[in-house]
């Protein structure tokens, strides 16, 4: 859908998974006149027995209008076979202007697996915009790079990317895997209650950045874990129950 000027709500599960041997297909709402709803978003890549199969990008784009996907998003791109390499996982870009908030639960973007001297799939990238409000996440975010065949290399994690305001609605992990994938928190981040939900990344070798203030607003985070990043940076106030970073390359 390329425009529309009224709600689009799609209340049962919509997949576009790929049939053997194809890639996932796409789902794209796009400058969209209204609110936006999903119950749950499929465009895994099809079963292969060459070459992984990637899955199908996800985006979403509403001028005037919320967006609220109420169960999971997955794009993963599918296993090799033959010696060959994993499927990508597909993108997944989530976008309100004006004052609209997009609320999301479980995300999962992941690569698929290479098979023998295959690498495995690099995961999709992951942005989640509210312009003018607040995103709100309810759900884990999986972006893990595919695994290596046996004498292949592992596939790049997706980068994740909160563009605007963000929210914790409960205990989120974001998980990019063990190589680079890079976490960004563009603006404020907060807790739905103060000192309550906590938060745990897993970026690899990619960097976490906290560009805005965390916990303000009487919103404390919880605990914070990092337990793996390249270099970590929070360029303004940040406040948490506890923060704890247990690895880090950089």
């Amino acid at each position: 859908q390329t425009a529309g000027a009224g709600t689009t709500t799609f209340t049962g599960a919509v997949t576009t998974t790929g049939k053997a041997e194809t890639a996932g297909g796409a789902v794209n709402i796009a400058e969209t006149v209204g609110n936006i709803s999903f119950a749950t978003i499929t465009t895994n890549g099809g079963t292969s027995t060459g070459i992984g199969r990637a899955g199908g990008a996800i985006t979403l784009h509403s001028t005037e209008g919320t967006i609220a996907v109420t169960g999971t998003i997955s794009t993963i791109g599918s296993a090799a076979a033959t010696s060959n390499v994993g499927g990508a996982g597909g993108t997944v870009t989530l976008t309100t202007d004006g004052s609209d908030a997009v609320t999301v639960a479980a995300i999962t973007t992941s690569g698929g697996a290479g098979y023998l001297a295959g690498d495995g799939g690099d995961a999709g990238a992951i942005s989640l915009t509210s312009t003018g409000a607040t995103t709100t996440l309810g759900g884990n975010i999986t972006a893990i790079g595919g695994a290596a065949g046996a004498t292949g290399t592992q596939g790049d994690g997706g980068a994740v990317t909160c563009a605007s305001a963000t929210a914790l609605g409960t205990n989120i992990t974001i998980n990019t895997g063990a190589t680079a994938g890079t976490v960004t928190f563009s603006d404020t981040l907060r807790a739905a209650t103060a000192y309550t939900e906590t938060l745990g990344i897993t970026a690899g070798t990619g960097n976490v950045v906290f560009a805005g203030i965390v916990g303000g607003g009487s919103k404390e985070l919880g605990a914070v874990t990092i337990t793996s990043a390249g270099n970590v940076t929070a360029d303004l106030a940040f406040t948490a129950a506890s923060l704890t970073q247990t690895a880090g390359a950089g």
